[in-house]
Formats: C-alpha cells, structure tokens, sequence
C-alpha cells in the first residue's frame, strides 16, 4: 500500500462505561478501489469499540469485513 490515501481513525466507546476503547489504534487506507482498515487492540485484555469508516458511499450498505490474520472470522 505505498500508494493511496492513509487516514487515522478515532476509535470511539462501545458503551458507557467501558473504557477498552482507550486501548485501541485504527487507521484506514483507500487506494484506487482498494480499502483497509486496520484495528489493533494494545490493551493487556479483550475489549470492543467502534470506529467510523471514512469512505464515502457506504450508507446505508451492508459491509462485510474480512479478517486477513484469521481467515474464518467475518465480521458484518
């Protein structure tokens, strides 16, 4: 991904009250009609969060992502 656009994400709670969203970096990357997003928990624990994708044209699809570390997982 040397070309293309990189864009820091803020990663945002899950829920009041739980704070492992503090522990989490995400950035996005946007090239021709290639997108990635990368979320990596540094925390010492499991732990949720959400995090706004920054392409446009998304709403109100679906979006199917894909684990590339653990092919089997799927999240949507």
């Amino acid at each position: 991904m040397r070309d293309g656009r990189w864009q820091l994400l803020e990663p945002e709670p899950a829920w009041e009250e739980n704070p492992t969203w503090e522990q989490f970096v995400a950035f996005a990357w946007e090239a021709d009609d290639r997108r990635l997003v990368v979320a990596t928990n540094y925390g010492p624990v499991h732990g949720q969060c959400y995090v706004r994708l920054p392409f446009p044209g998304l709403e109100p699809a679906t979006v199917l992502l894909h684990d590339l570390m653990d092919p089997t997982i799927r999240y949507d």
